[in-house]
């Protein structure tokens, strides 16, 4: 009947609109998803670009220190920025040295 028809569409009507409704929340949630989504690759296009300079700038430090290309000279590759840190770096140096002695000299006691 014509009452049964209309009912149908309706109900068919409220389901178009519900899906509607359905689809503009995903599209939304996709166009979201698509702006994170580009931020980061322009975040990461940012650090890529950041990461080829610093690598530019230090590659020539690397054959600095490298002398041969074999092996890095820490004489050369550990440079102190001022007096206090080269003094640092000395006692340090002694002092590893100090330890490693004392090792032997255990070592060689124990044998």
């Amino acid at each position: 009947t014509a009452a049964d028809a209309m009912e149908e569409l309706l109900d068919t009507q409220k389901q178009l609109l519900e899906r509607k409704q359905q689809l503009s929340a995903a599209v939304g949630a996709l166009k979201h998803e698509r702006e994170g989504t580009e931020g980061a690759v322009a975040e990461m296009g940012t650090k890529t670009q950041q990461l080829r300079l610093w690598l530019e700038k230090n590659e020539a430090k690397v054959e600095a220190v490298t002398g041969d290309g074999k092996e890095i000279d820490t004489a050369r590759a550990i440079v102190p920025a001022d007096p206090l840190s080269e003094q640092v770096l000395n006692c340090q140096a002694e002092d590893l040295a100090i330890e490693d002695t004392i090792l032997a000299l255990d070592k060689a006691l124990q044998a």
